[in-house]
């Protein structure tokens, strides 16, 4: 198994260019599939990332990670 950093380190690469901030609310969730590979065997994930704004400005945050 990976750690949610690992699975996060690769999602954080992937979350905006699949989702657009502007298109969705704050406090909603978006998921990001992840593949990763250990010992030859494929592991699927999960990255789940929440929509917050911070002093006006908006960004994709860790939320969770389904396994």
């Amino acid at each position: 198994m990976h750690t949610d950093d690992q699975v996060f380190k690769v999602a954080d690469k992937t979350v905006e260019l699949l989702y657009t901030l502007e298109d969705y609310d704050n406090e909603k969730n978006v998921d990001v599939f992840v593949t990763l590979e250990k010992d030859g065997q494929a592991y699927d994930y999960i990255a789940v990332y929440t929509k917050k704004t911070v002093n006006k400005v908006a960004n994709w945050v860790h939320s969770h990670i389904k396994k």
